[in-house]
């Protein structure tokens, strides 16, 4: 297959799954011809939420793909990261670009965490240890409860702004108790949502701990 067909192919593609792009083939052409390559190179679209321009395009060789893609991963980890400092209660001095300083040659781990050298001083680069995740059986059996809080929702059409894990870690942190299925309380009656007309985020939910206390736990996050 000649380029050309590969840029005909590609920009009929686009345009099919509602991209707007208005380039010519003659205008395309030039920036397929990684694709000639071997080992053979990528045409990434740099944001997927505005119109295909050259601009927005990047033509990458196959090494120089391997790349992006690992940039890409590592300021995804780095994003949600990031969002998890604030459990630490403590002011947050860093950003989400020295968090991916600190995790882009640490891809290699897939499921990490940070902990305070200090945790009575600020959120620093200085303060910070990244280390492997190592779950506790407690928390498997956290994650089971909070993934079936999650099917729930969805199944209400609702669509939680927070992962899985995210949820599960603040169970973790309030110290959810556990009971047995057989003492009849529903999960979705233990996690609840505050306010229906707003958006499901942490902080709109709240948490009965423990069975044998009436008292919620509201997030703070």
């Amino acid at each position: 297959m000649n380029i050309r067909t590969r840029a005909a192919q590609i920009r009929s593609r686009w345009l099919r799954t509602g991209f707007q792009c208005e380039l010519t083939l003659d205008e395309l052409e030039p920036l397929f011809s990684v694709y000639s390559e071997n080992p053979r190179g990528k045409l990434v679209i740099i944001d997927k939420e505005q119109a295909i321009t050259l601009k927005n395009l990047l033509s990458l060789f196959a090494d120089e793909y391997k790349t992006y893609k690992l940039d890409a991963k590592a300021r995804e980890q780095a994003t949600v990261l990031h969002a998890t400092l604030s459990r630490f209660n403590q002011p947050v001095l860093v950003n989400i670009g020295d968090i991916y300083q600190m995790i882009r040659d640490k891809l290699d781990i897939k499921r990490k965490y940070f902990t305070l050298k200090n945790a009575n001083s600020p959120v620093t680069i200085e303060n910070l240890i990244l280390s492997p995740i190592k779950r506790s059986e407690y928390y498997l059996k956290l994650k089971k409860n909070a993934e079936q809080k999650m099917i729930y929702w969805r199944k209400k059409t609702l669509e939680p702004k927070f992962t899985l894990t995210q949820l599960t870690e603040q169970m973790e942190s309030v110290g959810y108790k556990m009971i047995s299925s057989k003492k009849g309380v529903p999960i979705r009656e233990r996690i609840r949502i505050i306010d229906n007309e707003d958006a499901l985020t942490l902080n709109n939910i709240e948490i009965l701990v423990s069975i044998d206390d009436e008292s919620r736990v509201r997030l703070n996050v």
